[in-house]
């Protein structure tokens, strides 16, 4: 098949994947900020990250690993899948008697909780490595099933347990627990993924395990790194200012992550391709071509989510959370920064390079944390959102630097600079000088469009000629 027409078919199933999760959550947002106070909107929001945060840690980020090998060499792929799953169960273990530091008040309040958490991240860990099974294993239609029926009955038991039988955050917490168990057990099922599971294979070829985590371990600091670069801040605001502030940055994070979801649709399909491809000929054009696109379309979906903040935070963000729609606009242009960043980090987990990989993102992790602590007194929660945007930017200016020398990939960096420019002067106008007519930067976004088809039509006119 086609590369391209294959990336773009991989494109289309997460996207069916992506809606039936990320835009289910987007939905049920009105019904969680009306049923829940701003205490347990963060405490709900304080579960996802720290099983976010711990995945990785406590497995190695073996799935990831697993998904790397599995595609390289299909006559192991038993024993790498088997593996994982040996280690998601052992993290399962190092969970459970974990459990007590979630008292500490950075988790504000999460240790109420403690088997709720517990139940909560078994299931979503298993769920989150079939997933990742499914994809090494060429089941991507598989994730969407699962997807979107998972995602049916967790917004229809959140609507039951939250608003008929009144439950509040526990609600949640079954809701959710119910999604994943139904999602694992259609990968495992459904699936027959079952049959890629072998002890005697496990047994028998112990020895390439070496290669499988010397690859992986770096992995799981690169992870917690950029999700500390993206999110932690979270538990410093909720240590220095509450965890009702934490709660209004964690809705205000929300709208951005429109966007996230539409760069984690591609993230997932470029990531199958690039394994698959980064060894043929004429890669390095394939990836220019991809990464062109991929640049014009993250930087005009950023724009238009900054231009609608407002409006979009009037109708999603109730009550008090409303007044932390001025933090949209900045967040959505660290996303923008931080997607160049994921694109390029996919190239270093192709050649191998999972070190260097960490040793950016670790970079800008520690300038973000720093850059938050600073001036979260001083700035309040705006300061956490520039806390980001500067560690996001140091790990573009270490990153791209590097992978350069990997592959000769045409990065367009004078692009990437105008198209910045575009949304730092957007960002400006609307939230920090409002004086200024709204029609101005709407007029600066249809430049901005206008430059970008300029940008792309050489490679426009290339595929409608070659007919590719």
């Amino acid at each position: 098949m086609n590369k391209y027409k294959s990336l773009l078919i991989n494109i289309g199933l997460f996207a069916l994947n992506a809606l039936a999760t990320k835009l289910m959550a987007f939905i049920l947002m009105p019904l969680y900020t009306l049923y829940f106070t701003s205490s347990e909107f963060g405490v709900m929001d304080m579960t996802t990250i720290v099983i976010n945060l711990i995945f990785p840690v406590f497995t190695v980020s073996i799935s990831n690993a697993v998904l790397r090998f599995v595609i390289d060499d299909k006559a192991h792929a038993k024993f790498y899948i088997t593996e994982g799953l040996l280690v998601v169960f052992i993290s399962c273990l190092i969970v459970f008697m974990c459990l007590p530091i979630l008292n500490l008040s950075i988790f504000g309040g999460l240790g109420k909780y403690k088997c709720w958490f517990l139940i909560s991240y078994i299931f979503c860990a298993l769920q989150a490595y079939l997933a990742e099974v499914a994809r090494a294993v060429d089941q991507i239609r598989l994730i969407s099933i699962s997807a979107v029926c998972s995602s049916l009955v967790m917004a229809g038991s959140a609507y039951i347990a939250i608003v008929l039988f009144k439950l509040g955050l526990i609600g949640y917490f079954i809701s959710f627990i119910i999604g994943n168990v139904l999602a694992s057990l259609i990968f495992m099922f459904g699936g027959k993924q079952w049959k890629w599971l072998s002890v005697r294979d496990w047994i028998k070829t112990r020895g390439i395990r070496k290669e499988l985590y010397r690859y992986a371990l770096p992995l799981a600091p690169n992870t917690v790194g950029w999700y500390v670069g993206t999110t932690f801040s979270r538990f410093l605001i909720t240590g220095i200012l509450g965890v009702g502030f934490s709660g209004l940055y964690a809705a205000a994070s929300r709208i951005p992550n429109m966007l996230n979801a539409l760069q984690q649709i591609f993230s997932s399909a470029w990531q199958v391709s690039s394994f698959q491809e980064y060894k043929k000929k004429s890669v390095e054009h394939f990836y220019s071509v991809i990464w062109s696109f991929y640049l014009v379309g993250m930087s005009l979906g950023s724009s238009v989510i900054i231009l609608l903040s407002n409006w979009l935070a009037s109708i999603l963000m109730q009550k008090n959370f409303y007044n932390a729609w001025t933090l949209i606009p900045v967040l959505v242009f660290a996303f923008f920064v931080d997607s160049i960043n994921n694109f390029q980090g996919v190239i270093f987990q192709a050649k191998m390079k999972t070190k260097s990989l960490m040793m950016t993102t670790l970079i800008g992790a520690v300038v973000c944390v720093t850059t938050t602590a600073l001036t979260l007194n001083s700035m309040g929660i705006m300061g956490a959102c520039f806390g980001v945007v500067l560690g996001n930017i140091a790990i573009l200016i270490i990153r791209g630097r590097a992978v350069t020398q990997l592959m000769a990939v045409n990065w367009h960096y004078p692009m990437v600079v105008v198209l910045m420019a575009f949304i730092v002067v957007q960002v400006v106008m609307v939230v920090f000088v409002t004086t200024i007519p709204y029609i101005v930067p709407c007029a600066l976004c249809v430049v901005q469009i206008v430059i970008s088809v300029l940008f792309l039509s050489p490679y426009i006119k290339s595929f409608m000629a070659s007919g590719e």
